[in-house]
């Protein structure tokens, strides 16, 4: 096998192992949001959740979520 198909495979490789992280990630994300879903949203709550995770996954001090109101 040539070595530009090695480097393709490669590449293909990483690149399917970044995916599967990429979902693992969301899913973790998902998990840990669920507790603070109920059949009745408390928006306050949910989005201090949301403002915390992106926090966490980003390796950040701070975070802010903007709603916008048309």
């Amino acid at each position: 096998m040539s070595s530009q198909r090695h480097a393709t495979r490669a590449v293909q490789s990483l690149s399917l192992e970044r995916k599967v992280r990429m979902h693992e990630a969301r899913e973790a994300i998902i998990n840990r949001l669920a507790p603070n879903i109920h059949s009745e949203i408390d928006l306050d709550k949910f989005l201090s959740a949301i403002v915390a995770e992106l926090g966490r996954m980003m390796e950040v001090d701070r975070c802010d979520v903007l709603q916008l109101v048309q």
